[in-house]
């Protein structure tokens, strides 16, 4: 390691940056490589901190105790994590509500109050699919008591007084924006992070580009909390929501219409409401799954086919009220309509390399 070190020290930063993100997905070699020297720790710690990796839930743990051990220091941590995942941890911890207040933890230490007012995204709410959401205020209210999950026995920290300070729902300032460096949020299958605790967190997600929420038993008055204030989502899953109807995804398309690849699978509730939402309002949508959604027809597959000019992957696997004929029709417009891999929808992809460009 110190030759290694020693030849690059003739190396311009630059280059060895370059170099040194190969490295950005094994975080134990890039830990290493933050105590070779004085200058490797400068360049690796930005590349460490980027997109973390959790296997365990002691670790979320220690990565949320940190945050709040550095809180306040200028360039520290909190304002480099870009991408936080916590799908790869084992069933027993996603399911476990210990993790929705480590979660509800990690944001409120990322999120930071802007002085903008409401944003240039409030522009786009729509006041005709507002009715429903009116009655989040009740849900928040009735949660109100779960801030006190984040205590002594849960953390054992010895930053109470910090801790104490946060807040997880601004009730007297429902208007605050937030401002973070987090881009992208994956709790797939997170069963153990509830949906009151998502509503709480819905302002300090304001940054969000891209959203996992697959299997995660998700609400209508959920995805509506979400979609008031994450107007630059560009990608998102929500596949496996069985609860999941029409209204939730209108809410979604109308506020976030940047949105280019959304999954549906398996939500099983949706119809053909659904595929006119999306195709009035997606205009930039490259990729769309339906699969396993009985209540899709031809109707609406041409509806979405028709309007979404930019559109390279439809899947329709198993939905039995889509015809043959409008599969070969797809197929004849360049439209797959069977996709066997999940991975234009994955929190990791990468659109500028992906199979959507390949095409």
């Amino acid at each position: 390691m110190c030759d290694l070190v020693s030849a690059s020290s003739r190396l311009p930063t630059e280059l060895l940056l370059e170099i040194l993100a190969h490295l950005s997905g094994d975080q134990k070699t890039l830990y290493s490589c933050v105590l070779a020297s004085s200058r490797w720790n400068h360049i690796v710690t930005p590349l460490l901190w980027k997109r973390p990796c959790f296997y365990r839930l002691d670790k979320v743990e220690l990565f949320a105790t940190t945050l709040i051990n550095t809180k306040g220091r200028v360039g520290r941590y909190a304002g480099l994590v870009e991408s936080l995942s916590f799908s790869t941890l084992a069933e027993s911890d996603r399911n476990n509500p210990h993790l929705a207040t480590l979660v509800d933890t990690i944001i409120n230490c990322m999120a930071q109050l802007s002085n903008q007012g409401m944003g240039t995204g409030g522009a786009r709410w729509t006041p005709n699919v507002i009715k429903r959401s009116r009655s989040l205020s009740r849900n928040s209210q009735a949660s109100e008591g779960d801030v006190g999950l984040i205590d002594d026995s849960v953390l054992q920290l010895s930053a109470d007084s910090q801790m104490s300070g946060m807040r997880l729902f601004d009730s007297e300032n429902t208007c605050a924006v937030y401002k973070s460096s987090l881009k992208k949020l994956d709790l797939r299958f997170c069963k153990g992070v509830r949906n009151y605790s998502m509503q709480r967190l819905a302002p300090k997600l304001a940054s969000l580009v891209v959203l996992d929420l697959a299997g995660g038993l998700r609400t209508d008055i959920t995805i509506a909390k979400l979609a008031q204030h994450m107007c630059g989502l560009k990608r998102l899953s929500l596949a496996w929501t069985s609860n999941l109807t029409d209204f939730g995804v209108s809410e979604i398309v109308q506020r976030c219409r940047d949105i280019e690849a959304l999954d549906l699978t398996y939500c099983t509730q949706i119809e053909d409401t659904s595929m006119f939402a999306i195709a009035h309002h997606l205009e930039s949508l490259t990729a769309l799954s339906v699969a396993y959604c009985a209540g899709v027809t031809d109707i609406g597959v041409r509806e979405v086919t028709s309007r979404c000019t930019s559109l390279k992957i439809l899947n329709v696997a198993k939905c039995l009220r889509v015809s043959d004929r409008s599969r070969k029709n797809m197929e004849k417009a360049g439209i797959t309509s069977k996709c066997d891999s999940f991975e234009p929808f994955s929190i990791h992809f990468d659109p500028n390399t992906g199979p959507l460009n390949k095409r």
